[in-house]
């Protein structure tokens, strides 16, 4: 898969290479990229945190307009923008701060989709937060639908 994905990309494949070694180079940068942490099963009390720390990765586009014409078409069809799963309303539940929010969640992960694969409103549902949160738990293995009868139950 990843020779296919850059076997007419050189330059881009030089570019993550030198930026890999740049970093790799780096004492201080790489001891803090290869660090582990301890796996403790002991609770604890206070930690440090708000250390600015350098990850390289890459991600995949999502296109914002996309989700605002699934929610556009949630709310001419239903007038609400309503959770697929659980039916939770954010505008109900929390007034104007909640007024047009909603996640969208890709039916299909990101991940499986092929370089600039087409996505439609249908591959699309719009969810709430902790819902969006438990499809992505596990996401080779939960749906909507899974999702739904696991709530219900």
């Amino acid at each position: 898969m990843i020779f296919f994905e850059f076997q007419d990309k050189k330059t881009l494949l030089k570019n993550i290479s030198n930026v890999i070694t740049e970093t790799i180079s780096d004492d201080d940068l790489s001891s803090k990229i290869y660090q582990i942490e301890e796996d403790s099963e002991a609770p604890i009390k206070q930690a440090i945190e708000g250390e600015i720390i350098f990850k390289l990765h890459k991600v995949r586009e999502r296109n914002q307009k996309l989700v605002e014409s699934k929610k556009h078409q949630a709310l001419k069809e239903t007038g609400k923008l309503e959770c697929e799963v659980c039916n939770f309303d954010f505008d109900k539940k929390y007034g104007n701060i909640g007024k047009g929010f909603i996640e969208c969640h890709h039916k299909q992960p990101l991940s499986t989709y092929i370089n600039n694969q087409k996505t439609t409103l249908n591959d699309l549902a719009l969810v709430c937060s902790n819902c969006y949160r438990m499809l992505h738990r596990f996401p080779n293995d939960m749906s909507i639908e899974r999702l739904k009868s696991v709530i219900s139950l």
